[in-house]
């Protein structure tokens, strides 16, 4: 049976029910759609109703922001009355520790980040229930932070002020660097100063010697250039080197007018304090592959049918009227052997043949003994010495650092090579010098044998380098490999052309005890000028 009377909400509900079960369901894209906006609702929610309640129970954080952002601790001296904060007299026992409490418990002073870190954890729902309880009406004062030593940057010292050096100031300077060099008092080997007027300034050259401490080392000098610019000193700074003979592929104090370069080649720097002629007749072409200087104003030509072209032979520059470089001395020219060591060198007295061996060792034979005797060279620079009637003959292949000298001649017999060829072995240590007061001279054909002559040496004769017997024999190569000096050289052809070519590790080493020139040439340029700064600054900056 049915009542006569309907509930309207209940007609309603049911309506609206089989509504919905009339409708489409969702897709599943749909649903899922619907679901993530859903939550994220829900989500902003969360945060904002969390964000707002800490917020609320957070009193004491934007004074801690602000603590955190301030420059010093000295604006936190608060006045106590001004700031308090009650406490709990005990805390319970599963209340944790905090790095402060930690802290002061030990008596160390907590740094600011640990302070931070502490509060907010006191500020966690454990410590907000005891806030809720009953508490002492004892308050505990915020007194003053506690002062932490200021942390001061430890700033490098600025670096002096610099300015570039120009190209003509600079060439000035070297112009007069190298008259300073040629001067007496640099040669003393004395540390001097000396004032000089380059243009409408005023310049101080501070000169600091460096000697060889070697007896295969080169001299040099440390120069430091002063001068004042617009009320400040400024300073510059180069390096210069004692030039040696050795430093030559040729050198040749005066030029036989009757010899002439002809089928010549020669690697390395040449230098002569005359005038040389070159003969380039029947289409032969000397070539130097290194540059050349002479003191004289010219280079003459042999053959008057003959044209050279300059930029063919002389391919790396030719510079007339060049500084004159003078000779040695015979003093300058041979070591003393007072003071060196019995083992370190070898006196003759009379003519003797001496043959350098392979395995580190060289024989000799005087003209009054027949038999020959034998000695092992030591591995420092050793030294044989002729005396005044002692010529001495030379051969044979040396492992060693060697200088033979001799004060009357020196005659080469046949080859003298190294055992370790620089050309092969990069870090040869074998050094060969021949040194004569007089003639170094070339023996005839039946010595030397037919075929090419190599000589590896630095060579410096006094007098003359001579080739004998120029028409015996057939033509070959006189092939020397290191440097060739002499105070004038004979004719080489029709026996040997000549080709010389420059032992580049006697740019930074010489045989040893071999001579050195009266020049100085520059190694190194600082190209800028840097300011002085007086005492009072500097100290005042080092504080």
């Amino acid at each position: 049976m049915s009542s006569h009377h309907d509930n309207p909400p209940r007609r309603r509900f049911v309506l609206l029910h089989l509504q919905l079960l009339a409708l489409r369901p969702l897709s599943f894209k749909s649903a899922l759609g619907l679901s993530l906006v859903v939550h994220v609702v829900i989500f902003f929610l969360m945060a904002t109703l969390f964000s707002f309640v800490r917020s609320s129970r957070g009193g004491p954080a934007p004074l801690l922001l602000e603590f955190a952002f301030m420059p010093g601790y000295d604006g936190l001296k608060t006045p106590a009355a001004a700031l308090s904060f009650s406490a709990p007299t005990a805390a319970p026992a599963s209340t944790p520790t905090s790095p402060q409490k930690i802290s002061q418990q030990l008596g160390a002073t907590p740094s600011p980040n640990e302070t931070f870190s502490a509060l907010v954890e006191e500020e966690s729902p454990a410590s907000s229930e005891l806030a809720s309880q009953e508490l002492p009406d004892e308050t505990l004062a915020l007194k003053s932070w506690p002062t932490s030593p200021r942390a001061f940057s430890s700033t490098p010292a600025l670096a002096p002020a610099s300015l570039p050096l120009a190209h003509k100031e600079q060439r000035r300077l070297e112009r007069e660097m190298v008259k300073l060099s040629t001067k007496a008092l640099f040669f003393a080997q004395k540390d001097t100063s000396i004032n000089f007027k380059s243009g409408d300034e005023v310049f101080t050259a501070s000169v600091r010697h460096n000697p060889a401490s070697t007896a295969t080392g080169i001299d040099e000098a440390e120069i430091i250039i002063t001068t004042e610019k617009n009320g400040r000193q400024w300073q510059t700074s180069m390096r210069m080197k004692r030039l040696a003979f050795s430093h030559f592929a040729q050198f040749v104090d005066y030029w036989d007018p009757h010899v002439a370069v002809h089928d010549d080649q020669l690697d390395g720097r040449f230098h002569t304090n005359s005038s040389f002629a070159i003969s380039s007749s029947r289409g032969v072409r000397p070539k130097f592959q290194g540059k050349v200087t002479t003191a004289a104003f010219e280079v003459r030509q042999s053959d008057a049918w003959g044209a050279a072209n300059d930029k063919e032979i002389f391919q790396a520059g030719l510079e007339t009227g060049a500084r004159e470089i003078r000779m040695p001395n015979q003093r300058e020219a041979f070591f003393q052997t007072k003071g060196l060591a019995d083992s370190l060198y070898h006196r003759m007295e009379e003519e003797a043949w001496l043959t350098f061996h392979a395995d580190g060792s060289y024989s000799w034979r005087v003209a009054t003994e027949a038999e020959a005797q034998r000695r092992k060279l030591p591995r420092q620079p050793f030294l044989i010495v002729g005396g005044k009637k002692a010529a001495l003959h030379v051969r044979g292949v040396v492992a060693g650092k060697v200088l033979v000298q001799s004060e009357k001649k020196i005659v080469i017999d046949d080859d003298l090579t190294y055992a370790h060829p620089p050309e092969i072995v990069y870090d040869s240590e074998d050094y060969l010098g021949l040194v004569c007061r007089k003639d170094i001279v070339i023996a005839p054909p039946q010595m030397t044998g037919p075929g090419d002559l190599h000589l590896s040496a630095a060579i410096l004769a006094g007098g003359r380098f001579e080739v004998t017997h120029l028409y015996r024999g057939d033509k070959a190569t006189l092939h020397i490999y290191g440097s060739l000096s002499a105070g004038s050289l004979s004719a080489t052809e029709p026996r040997y052309a000549t080709h010389v070519r420059f032992d580049k590790r006697l740019e930074q080493r010489r045989p040893p005890y071999f001579p050195m020139t009266d020049r100085y040439e520059i190694t190194d340029w600082q190209p800028e000028w840097k300011m002085v700064m007086p005492e009072r600054e500097r100290g005042q900056e080092e504080k």
